[in-house]
């Protein structure tokens, strides 16, 4: 009709009525097509087309009508705007209920719907977690957990594609419902909620169920939203979802690099990976603290400062790489950042990316610096006890024959008196058996060692007995003596008289080994060794230290360090002693020049079996 008009406006004045009532009639259609749409207001209803008032009414009402659309798409461009920077900032947040809060208060406040729920779905623990924004006087914002048995539109939602929507009766499709939905959903239960619409959070991955929901509703009795705020939703759907996989991916990612970190941080062993090239991808903290080597001092190059002989890590790794099959286990000796060397097992692997292709090595690196250490100690505590068993035998031998020569030369002694030569030389020959039978004597000793009879015993008093039966010792040697231990120390369980033995032979050979003029300084801490508490008694002096090739030897029987009037056997006795006692005793070399003797005792006496008081 208005066509007709516009291509004849001169008929405008003899359209005939029949024509006119057609028009109203076809007019009255387009209304309620419109109204159908939801694009005009349900009130649009009471608007009629019959008679000029009528029409005037309702081209006014069209007018305004046309007016609050173009505003509506006026207010949506810029809402649209503000959108794509939320996008933008959801796709840098680090965790899926950060983009839950965002997106729910942001459809609340510049989309001005009156209840928004964003939910992350949990498959592990079948939970629904997020934000809801309501409008119920004041604005309210708060997080939300569903746990447990429970039903409704949110949770069909979830194991489809589509949208679910409710015009009003929420009866028989309640938005959320069950025994489990926490006050923070109140304003969402079925007695609350009026229309509503939620959308399956659907990313690109396959998943047996949807990330999460997003679900705007108005409260009951409330007008359906229209289709402009449906499109709306729509479209912020597919980017939120989009936004939320990024998100979840990332996390994901994150998660793994993290597990990965603290895989390799918690290793025993060390691990350094390379490329094709041999150049070191990584490391692991087991291995900076093995090798003494900083992630930067050894990234992007080769790890021959790893190689002690020229048959380490870097020779391995390039035979695993140029052979294409790890190597297992094998004994080489490595190299420390401060130069010193260190055993270790080392055994390698190809390093292959999710096709299969080899893009690199790694080697496991064990420390074997305690093992070896270990070893060495059985071997020699095998040999002292070989030793034991032969000197015991050598003692009982020489003992009876070694009484016959005494008695022989004091009988001599007797017949020879007045002959001054011979008187002499008598007197060198008792010495010189006097010496033997202290050697056979402390023989005795190691053969047939005597249980430790412990007491509580303070460590200072300890050192005090025995400086003070050593008497002018050190003014003869002109050294001067340090005692250094603690009074507040507590009292160690040890048998006095056995430890006192221990600390005169100790102090004893200080003496001797420092110069004149020279320090000897007798110390003692409480210390934590291999998980339990000992007593750590130090003996030091300022001599020239320990023949390193001697060292390995300092307990064995007879090995006197070169002294003249020494049986060597003091320190193998000492040795006896402290183990004996559950503790050890070792020997070192002080930095600068000097040795230093350490006797460890435990603490808690549980390692021996007889204690008194």
């Amino acid at each position: 009709m208005v066509e007709e008009m516009e291509r004849n406006p001169s008929a405008g004045a003899a359209v005939p009525e029949s024509d006119l009532a057609e028009g109203r009639k076809s007019l009255a259609r387009r209304l309620d097509d419109l109204r159908g749409l939801g694009l005009l207001p349900s009130w649009s209803e009471t608007l009629h087309v019959e008679g000029e008032d009528s029409l005037q009414r309702l081209a006014l009402s069209l007018a305004d009508l046309l007016e609050s659309a173009q505003r509506r798409v006026i207010e949506t461009s810029i809402q649209l705007l503000s959108l794509r920077e939320l996008i933008a900032g959801v796709l840098n947040m680090h965790t899926p209920e950060e983009v839950a809060k965002t997106v729910a208060l942001y459809l609340h406040k510049a989309f001005d719907h009156e209840r928004v729920l964003v939910g992350v779905y949990e498959p592990d623990e079948d939970a629904l977690e997020g934000w809801v924004a309501v409008r119920r006087g004041s604005p309210r914002f708060s997080s939300f957990t569903v746990r447990g048995s429970w039903t409704g539109a949110l949770r069909d939602a979830l194991g489809g594609e589509e949208p679910i929507r409710s015009w009003q009766d929420t009866t028989l499709t309640p938005l959320i419902d069950g025994d489990h939905v926490p006050d923070s959903l109140e304003a969402f239960s079925p007695a609350s909620v009026g229309p509503f619409i939620v959308y399956p959070l659907v990313g690109s991955q396959e998943r047996t169920r949807a990330m999460g929901v997003l679900a705007v509703a108005r409260g009951v009795g409330s007008p359906t939203m229209d289709g402009m705020d449906a499109d709306i939703l729509h479209s912020l759907v597919e980017s939120v979802a989009t936004a939320m996989e990024n998100v979840i991916l990332d996390e994901d990612v994150r998660r793994e690099e993290a597990f990965r970190k603290d895989i390799m941080g918690s290793m025993a062993a060390g691990l350094v990976a390379v490329d094709l090239q041999c150049r070191v991808l990584t490391v692991n903290d087991r291995a900076r603290k093995l090798t003494g080597f900083a992630l930067d001092d050894l990234k992007g190059s080769v790890p021959d400062v790893l190689e002690a002989d020229g048959d380490g890590i870097y020779t391995l790794l390039r035979e695993t790489v140029h052979l294409g099959v790890g190597i297992p286990r094998r004994e080489v000796a490595l190299r420390r950042a401060d130069g010193t060397r260190f055993p270790a097992a080392c055994a390698t692997t190809l390093l292959r990316n999710p096709s299969g292709e080899v893009y690199g090595a790694i080697v496991n690196i064990e420390d074997l610096s305690e093992i070896k250490a270990m070893e060495a100690r059985i071997r020699q505590l095998d040999r002292l006890a070989a030793l034991g068993r032969f000197t015991a035998g050598v003692a009982h031998e020489i003992r009876n024959p070694l009484a016959g020569i005494g008695a022989g030369v004091q009988y001599l002694a007797r017949h020879l008196e007045g002959l001054p030569d011979q008187e002499e030389n008598l007197a060198f020959i008792q010495t010189e058996i006097q010496r033997l039978n202290r050697i056979v004597e402390d023989l005795f000793q190691v053969t047939h060692p005597q249980p430790p009879r412990k007491t509580p015993e303070r460590p200072r008093r300890l050192v005090e007995l025995a400086l003070r039966c050593l008497g002018p010792a050190p003014e003869d040697h002109r050294v001067v003596v340090h005692p250094e231990v603690p009074g507040n120390l507590p009292e160690v369980p040890v048998d006095p008289d056995q430890i006192q033995q221990v600390l005169i032979n100790l102090i004893k050979n200080a003496l001797e080994a420092a110069p004149p003029g020279g320090n000897v300084r007798v110390g003692g801490a409480v210390e934590t060794d291999r998980g339990r508490r000992v007593l750590a008694m130090r003996v030091e002096d300022s001599g020239p230290g320990i023949d390193p090739e001697a060292l390995p030897h300092i307990f064995e029987p007879f090995f006197t360090k070169g002294k003249a009037n020494g049986t060597g056997l003091g320190l193998y006795v000492s040795h006896g002693i402290a183990e004996r006692h559950g503790g050890e005793l070792l020997a070192a070399n002080v930095p600068g020049g000097g040795a230093v003797f350490t006797l460890k005792l435990p603490l808690n006496g549980h390692d021996t079996t007889e204690t008194i008081g």
